[in-house]
């Protein structure tokens, strides 16, 4: 069966997962960019894997971070710097960043399968710390530039690293692929901590600009060391045709199609907090002293929780699919539950 290790081998085997791959599986068709293999086996494990979560978490850190960030700049673009707009106006420019970075997620998976997550952090890197340099360039109260910068380029680009960031540490895993996609995602988390902190600090005494750059320094760090240690499990893989790039053959399965359709749902509101609290704590006290903390506060709450819930809920005990889908659904219905 899946995921569990053959009797018979060498204790050095016995760490190994070998999942034995389906021929008519949509990712293993003839005609798609994937060519069926006849096993897959995780280490589960070892320097190399553990260095791939590790690149994937500054990824995530640098990138996600920057997202999870938005409200420090919603509440001061709205105070100081766009200062003649709306705050819906303003919120468009985090929703347009977010937006393009998972629609371009489907062109980066299949990108990664052709060359490897290098090329595409550098590309990341390059596109993340030019739209940082951009924004602190840009002119107050002029918003289109926020839109080109700060939401098209950084959008746009950084989903050439997010996307590969928690492929390549899902190729070493089977079974304890929860933990360590919990432990990339954490980056995010970690990242939306430390940034909004950073910038609240710096901005005061180096300036808006200066402030950006010095984000952009970190963002370049960041990816730089993913580089460094960051490598794919699996050979690069040829492009058969152009139509063969993207495949969405898999919504042709009305249970993925749902799953997808829901999880969407799911997530409309979950931005909403990051990018108003700040904004809503000045309308109660504009003098408030702990405002600035409100957004990291958020972000360290869900560090916890991408850590440790996920590898240990009953989810990921029970071998019963309906096991991880009454989980979500549980879940989902206490986020509704304290959005209410």
């Amino acid at each position: 069966m899946a995921g569990n290790t053959l009797s018979g081998q060498s204790r050095s085997e016995k760490h190994n997962s070998i999942v034995p791959s389906d021929p008519e599986n949509i990712s293993g068709t003839q005609n798609g960019v994937f060519s069926p293999a006849q096993e897959e086996v995780y280490p589960e494990g070892g320097t190399q894997a553990w260095l791939a979560v590790t690149g994937s978490f500054l990824v995530y850190f640098a990138s996600f971070g920057v997202v999870n960030s938005f409200g420090f700049f919603q509440t001061f673009y709205q105070q100081e710097y766009l200062k003649n707009y709306s705050p819906t106006a303003i919120s468009f420019i985090g929703t347009l960043q977010i937006t393009l970075m998972y629609l371009s997620g489907s062109v980066a998976g299949a990108l990664f399968d052709l060359y490897g997550p290098k090329w595409l952090y550098l590309s990341a890197a390059i596109g993340g710390a030019g739209s940082m340099l951009a924004t602190s360039f840009t002119q107050p109260n002029a918003i289109w530039q926020q839109f080109l910068a700060q939401s098209l380029l950084f959008g746009l680009t950084v989903a050439y690293g997010v996307q590969p960031a928690l492929t390549v540490a899902g190729q070493y895993f089977h079974r304890k692929r929860a933990m360590a996609m919990g432990i990339v995602a954490s980056g995010s988390s970690l990242g939306g901590v430390c940034l909004p902190i950073m910038f609240s600090r710096l901005i005061p005494q180096i300036g808006f600009a200066w402030a950006l750059r010095v984000g952009a320094v970190i963002l370049l760090t960041c990816y730089g060391l993913a580089i460094v240690v960051s490598s794919s499990k699996q050979p690069k893989r040829k492009l058969k045709s152009l139509g063969s790039l993207l495949d969405y053959r898999g919504f042709l399965d009305i249970r993925y199609s749902c799953l997808s359709a829901g999880a969407v749902i799911a997530s409309l509101g979950v931005y909403v907090p990051f990018y108003y609290i700040e904004p809503f704590c000045v309308a109660l006290d504009p003098n408030s002293k702990v405002r600035s903390y409100l957004l990291p506060l958020i972000n360290a709450s869900s560090l916890f929780g991408r850590i440790m819930c996920v590898p240990s809920s009953w989810a990921m005990r029970t071998r019963s699919n309906y096991g991880r889908l009454l989980t979500l659904a549980a879940v989902d219905m206490q986020r509704t539950a304290l959005a209410g």
